[in-house]
């Protein structure tokens, strides 16, 4: 067998063995009472389908390097206090979903090199989220996929960001400037202030923007 189909939802210690490659939709969802859970070693899990862990209680989570898909909701409303996301700069995740992270209380995570797309609501309302690092790979940001990370300061705009969807930053109260590496053709900063490459759209003012616009 690879693939986990169901967990009971009292299930408390969770072991994931190195030869599973894919975790069904809703495989681990609302599982509530989980008080240790981990990946084996050296596994070879592949894609974390839509809803796995919606709703556990997960305080840690170490993303095998393996993983290349996070599929939509897969790790939403896990409301542990400042929960832990670990994701190695060896990783081959290319696709984090819709909603992947939503209402989650991370504080920090690293998004890595081959990951092109973040999902529409992919981080939306995780409140304490406070560091995020752009891969430079990336191509798309999809609709609200930083809404409400209210404790998000500064964002950096890598050069191959062609599409940037309506309402990604909104809400975020403390984002005080989003640059853009000078290479994009898409799009530029100008003083922490987003704009199309040409200076003829207005993308976006930061919330936190202190500067007189």
């Amino acid at each position: 067998y690879d693939v986990i189909l169901f967990a009971i939802k009292d299930i408390e210690h969770v072991t994931i063995p190195s030869n599973i490659k894919k975790i069904d939709p809703s495989a681990f969802y609302s599982a509530k009472n989980i008080i240790t859970f981990e990946f084996a070693p050296n596994s070879y899990l592949e894609t974390i389908c839509r809803s796995s862990f919606f709703g556990a209680s997960l305080s840690k989570i170490v993303i095998p390097d393996s993983v290349k898909v996070i599929e939509d909701c897969a790790f939403e409303n896990i409301y542990m206090k400042d929960i832990e996301v670990i994701i190695s700069e060896n990783s081959e995740l290319q696709s984090i979903g819709l909603c992947a992270f939503r209402r989650t209380n991370i504080k920090h995570i690293f998004i890595p090199k081959f990951v092109t797309s973040i999902g529409s609501s992919a981080f939306y309302e995780c409140g304490n989220l406070e560091n995020i690092l752009l891969p430079q790979e990336l191509t798309t940001i999809k609709r609200e996929a930083f809404f409400d990370c209210y404790h998000l300061k500064k964002v950096r705009i890598p050069q191959k960001v062609e599409l940037i969807e309506d309402r990604v930053f909104l809400g975020c109260s403390e984002l005080e400037s989003i640059e853009v590496e000078a290479e994009n053709p898409f799009y530029m900063s100008a003083e922490g202030v987003l704009w199309n490459k040409t200076q003829s759209t207005l993308v976006m003012i930061p919330k936190g923007y202190k500067k007189t616009f």
